[in-house]
């Protein structure tokens, strides 16, 4: 079984396990997959329930219960957890849906606009856009700059 904690294929890049584990202990970490991202678990095929991931994650305290795992995404660290590890799959989707207008935007003219507007959007640099935000938020006292009275 492959270390899922391990680091990233670049040494100075941590793997999304690695920084789900600097927010919350490995087991909390272990359920979070379990519930947004099966697919992220090793052998997570023959995981169909709780008990099941209990039986094949050890470090689960014996005596959780699913409803009793389930109150820790109420917990401050445990949602802000769970905002990482959701817009890493955000992410992740967005290059899926990238490529996806990219083959359909070969064929059909419709499907390439829909794919320059999606690249437009998805390429665009955020620091601008917070920039922009900001900028937009400014409120300018037009009397403030006025010396004539």
């Amino acid at each position: 079984m492959r270390d899922i904690f391990s680091k990233g294929s670049n040494a100075k890049e941590d793997t999304l396990m690695v920084q789900l584990k600097k927010l919350i202990p490995e087991y909390k970490v272990i359920y979070l997959l379990w519930i947004y991202a099966k697919e992220l678990l090793p052998d997570h095929n023959n995981i169909s329930c709780f008990e099941q991931l209990k039986d094949k994650f050890k470090m689960i305290p014996n005596a959780t219960t699913e409803e009793s795992a389930s109150r820790w995404l109420l917990e401050e660290r445990v949602q802000a957890a769970t905002k990482y590890l959701l817009k890493r799959l955000h992410n992740r989707r967005l290059v899926d849906l990238y490529n996806l207008y990219f083959e359909k935007a070969k064929e059909d003219v419709a499907s390439f606009r829909a794919f320059t507007d999606f690249s437009e959007k998805f390429f665009a640099d955020e620091s601008q856009t917070e920039l922009q935000k900001i900028i937009a938020n400014i409120v300018i006292d037009e009397e403030s700059g006025d010396d004539s009275e």
